[in-house]
């Protein structure tokens, strides 16, 4: 279950004003497994918008 702090937050709420992940911010946000699974992740091109996608199937059954 995902915590309502997490409802609303972006790519861009991790990262700090130069760019980079905000090592401080996702510690106290996520556990320290997925925490560093975050800062793992190599910042390349995000320099778009975030967008809401969801991706569905002719059937009409969501899966995850």
């Amino acid at each position: 279950m995902i915590g309502h702090h997490f409802l609303n937050i972006r790519v861009a709420d991790l990262k700090s004003g130069d760019g980079n992940w905000d090592e401080e911010f996702i510690q106290a946000m996520f556990n320290e497994d997925d925490a560093e699974m975050i800062l793992i992740i190599p910042n390349l091109g995000w320099e778009i918008e975030d967008k809401i996608l969801w991706h569905y199937i002719k059937n009409g059954k969501d899966d995850m």
